[in-house]
């Protein structure tokens, strides 16, 4: 298969070049930085597809990404001048095996329509907290969600998987097929080929739970101010007593917060810092404002939480993270409920980007992104999480145990400017002094920080000095069974885009 004619003939879906009317659309990301001028984008049909993309990229020596749904802020499902397999057209589909409580899933579905299929079924999953997000994603870095607390990561939920591999093969991989696979999808990423389907146990779930957001205004902080008397401290000292409850042996792992800290701008047009607590219970609202309880007693400005149906969760958060504008992420991580102090400084850090010279870039930053920075905490029981032995699945448990995930996302409403001393330079720059800010509250050093693979930006070059570095990291103990599996299924390093594992030579 050496041209593109005689591929052209062996798809089934549809190839778009850059002369094709739908070229833009094609190449276009929920991050605008993240997008590429990829030379082909094809959107198969079946895994047959999928195998015959990855042969002919191969035989023509190009760049090759995967694209669910776009969500990586890096670029890793985009390919300059390189070839992109898009699952989200025709590889979309969701069905239901209510009998047997298995979900049956294609690689380029969002979470929206697993939630709404299963629900159908009065049953649900593990998935996203943001609904137009793809499986795919978020399945194959590990995958918390709200219902983490009772059942464990996505992955953990995972029970087949079909995957096309650098030859081409496209194999059924679980406990008992190609086990050594379907152990290295579960966390490692997309290292080991493309997933065209998931299949997921299904979990009983009631039609309606208990959800939404408090919105607490805060005072303008300085650096160093006492956090004593604080909204922000009394926020965090409920966030303490309930999250004591929420994650002592034997809680029923059934509810979650979520605190973000933000600006909103006021009638003056200045910006005011605010804590977004956003709770979930899986129950009635009784219950949950009573689980809830003493979050109400603080004054808060707005109360959105009621009673819906569970679909409608998993929606709420949609706008924040909104297709169009460009982002950059980073996560870390923390033991246990924040420093009301380390939330302040955390808080003046986003303000003073908003106060800075409207034609600085940082101020751009904030000038621009309609809503402004934003850091996020999640506080989810991980009692289902750390129930699973660190060795059974890819995913690095043993250095993660008990930790928080922490995420800060910068947005912008411009790609321009990328490099250098431009917009992600000034991101990469904030994000590494948020990390730092977080790390010394556990007296820890941002250089042993590392957050949620999902949430972290990745390194899609392998070159030295830093060959495999950030993969060693991301996955710990694991790292060298991932080698070993890589050799196996990968040994040319084909599949390079997200925390590249270097394959164990053979």
């Amino acid at each position: 298969m050496t041209d593109l004619a005689s591929f052209t003939l062996l798809i089934k879906g549809d190839i778009v070049t850059p002369t094709h009317p739908s070229y833009p659309t094609a190449i276009a990301r929920w991050a605008r930085n993240a997008q590429r001028p990829a030379r082909l984008v094809v959107f198969p049909k079946d895994a047959v597809d999928v195998s015959h993309c990855i042969l002919y990229a191969k035989a023509q020596g190009l760049v090759f990404a995967v694209k669910g749904g776009g969500h990586n802020t890096a670029g890793a499902s985009s390919a300059k001048d390189g070839l992109v397999v898009d699952l989200s057209r025709y590889m979309n589909g969701v069905r239901m095996d209510g009998e047997r409580r298995l979900g049956y899933v294609g690689g380029g579905a969002c979470w929206g329509a697993v939630d709404r299929e299963g629900m159908k079924y009065g049953l649900a999953t593990v998935g996203g907290t943001v609904s137009h997000v793809r499986v795919v994603q978020l399945t194959l870095g590990g995958g918390f969600g709200w219902l983490s607390g009772r059942h464990g990561l996505t992955i953990d939920n995972l029970k087949q998987a079909t995957i096309v591999t650098s030859s081409g093969d496209i194999l059924t991989v679980n406990a008992t097929q190609h086990p050594d696979v379907f152990w290295a999808i579960r966390g490692g990423g997309s290292n080991f080929g493309v997933v065209t389907e998931f299949v997921f146990h299904m979990h009983p779930q009631r039609a309606r739970v208990f959800a939404g957001e408090l919105v607490y205004v805060c005072d303008a902080p300085t650096p160093y101010c006492d956090s004593e008397g604080t909204v922000v401290a009394e926020v965090m000292s409920a966030t303490k007593r309930w999250w004591a409850k929420a994650s002592a042996p034997g809680a029923s792992g059934d509810e979650a917060v979520s605190h973000v800290i933000t600006l909103r701008q006021g009638d003056d047009g200045r910006y005011q810092p605010v804590v977004v607590v956003f709770v979930f219970w899986n129950g009635t609202e009784c219950e949950g404002r009573e689980r809830f309880r003493e979050f109400y007693g603080i004054e808060h400005i707005s109360d959105s939480t009621g009673e819906m149906p569970y679909e409608e969760v998993n929606t709420l958060q949609d706008n924040v993270f909104r297709h169009g504008l460009s982002y950059y992420l980073r996560g870390t991580t923390q033991a246990g409920p924040t420093r009301p102090s380390t939330m302040l400084k955390l808080m003046h850090k986003c303000l003073s980007l908003s106060q800075s010279h409207p034609n600085s870039p940082t101020g751009q930053i904030s000038a621009s992104a309609q809503p402004p920075p934003m850091v996020l905490f999640k506080y989810i029981p991980f009692r289902a999480i750390d129930g699973v032995p660190p060795a059974s699945t890819a995913f690095n448990r043993a250095d993660g145990r008990g930790l928080l995930n922490v995420l800060l996302m910068i947005r912008w409403d411009s790609s321009e400017g990328d490099e250098g001393k431009g917009m992600l330079g000034v991101s990469r720059e904030t994000a590494k002094e948020f990390v730092d800010i977080v790390a010394r509250q556990g007296g820890a050093d941002r250089k042993e920080m590392h957050g949620y693979t999902n949430f972290v930006p990745v390194i899609r070059k392998v070159t030295a000095p830093i060959r495999g570095e950030r993969a060693k990291k991301a996955f710990g103990a694991n790292y060298a069974r991932l080698q070993d599996v890589k050799g196996v299924y990968d040994p040319e390093l084909f599949f390079d885009r997200w925390f590249p594992v270097i394959p164990a030579p053979r």
